[in-house]
């Protein structure tokens, strides 16, 4: 029941509007400098991960999330927020990309789905 009128006409008018809510409309805010700043400091993301074992991976895990964050801005939003971004980080982040779709084939299909989704295709079988 959602309306598609306020939606762009087709893809290049999309790109368009895009283009222009980056150039035009979007600032950095105080929460996105922060979360980038902060990555290598984010709480454990469960609860039986906190201690020990969070005071171990909790900088390597932040620091790949916030370096994965910071690769797949845009250019114009790395630069809007002060972010710096070699050629060599974009090659490496092209090389997970590219080992992620790769090991994403070989899963078995349940595997790369969420939880809810799996049970809801077992509900239907």
């Amino acid at each position: 029941g959602v309306t598609s009128r306020p939606a762009p006409a087709d893809y290049a008018s999309f790109l368009s509007y895009w283009e222009g809510m980056l150039e035009r409309v979007l600032e950095p805010t105080e929460v996105a400098c922060w979360a980038l700043a902060q990555a290598k400091r984010w709480p454990a993301p469960f609860a039986w991960m906190d201690g020990p074992l969070w005071l171990l991976l909790r900088r390597p895990v932040g620091g790949g999330l916030a370096w994965v964050a910071r690769g797949t801005l845009g250019p114009v939003v790395r630069e809007r927020l002060g972010v710096r971004w070699s050629p060599a980080e974009e090659r490496a982040l092209r090389g997970l990309a590219r080992g992620v779709r790769i090991l994403w084939r070989m899963l078995p299909r349940d595997l790369r789905m969420a939880h809810s989704a799996r049970a809801a295709y077992r509900r239907e079988r």
